[in-house]
């Protein structure tokens, strides 16, 4: 499936991704702007490369004193596409014989058992559990992580909240194959949880991030 990302603090302008659905082996990729033998190079060398395995290499490569570069830029593309987002693209209408919402309850659920529990993150700290969609009328899509850091890893990524968000909300208005999720005004909701102990020893679910994308957001 393709995807199309914006590079932020980069030459390039554009990053179009050609990802296989089931191995999650980079196709193609191509970059709109930059250095041209400089990303030329690296589209060929990540070519056939699984695309976890790419971002564990290029993520945090910087280009002289900026804070970034294309390989990665590359890298936080691919992550996109691994993550929420890219699952999202998939809920594509396959039957006549069923409602719109029926069909992304259904494909939430396979979606769930073919590719959950999925690590987001390299080193495993934020992992999606599972994806929800039920046919209620309430036309929420909801994502739930969990986070798996101690407190100061928690404080981090609050603190990276905002660029979270806007991560989250490009992978939805820059998908090539989203149009039809839009045109049902879905609301996206991505929950970042984490399993704790209360003061009885009993385990708890303590909410440490919750993003809500409605369709006055996406469009």
């Amino acid at each position: 499936m393709k995807y199309e990302y914006e590079p932020q603090g980069t030459c390039s302008k554009l990053i179009v991704l050609d990802i296989d659905d089931d191995t999650k082996v980079i196709n193609d990729v191509q970059f709109v702007g930059g250095c041209h033998g400089n990303t030329q190079g690296v589209s060929a060398l990540v070519r056939g490369q699984k695309a976890e395995d790419v971002v564990k290499k290029l993520e945090g490569i910087r280009c002289g004193l900026k804070r970034t570069s294309c390989p990665d830029q590359l890298a936080q593309a691919l992550k996109l596409a691994l993550t929420s987002c890219a699952l999202l693209f998939m809920l594509v209408f396959t039957s006549c014989q069923e409602s719109k919402p029926e069909r992304l309850e259904r494909e939430a659920r396979e979606l769930t058992e073919k590719n959950c529990p999925q690590r987001i993150t390299p080193d495993g700290s934020v992992i999606l559990d599972s994806i929800v969609y039920h046919n209620d009328g309430s036309n929420e899509i909801k994502y739930y992580y969990n986070v798996t850091t101690d407190n100061d890893g928690v404080v981090a990524l609050q603190l990276q909240k905002k660029e979270l968000e806007r991560q989250l909300l490009s992978g939805i208005n820059n998908s090539i194959d989203l149009r039809h999720v839009k045109e049902m005004g879905v609301t996206i909701v991505h929950y970042y949880n984490r399993l704790v102990t209360d003061s009885l020893g009993q385990p708890k679910t303590e909410n440490i991030l919750t993003f809500r994308f409605t369709q006055d957001d996406y469009l």
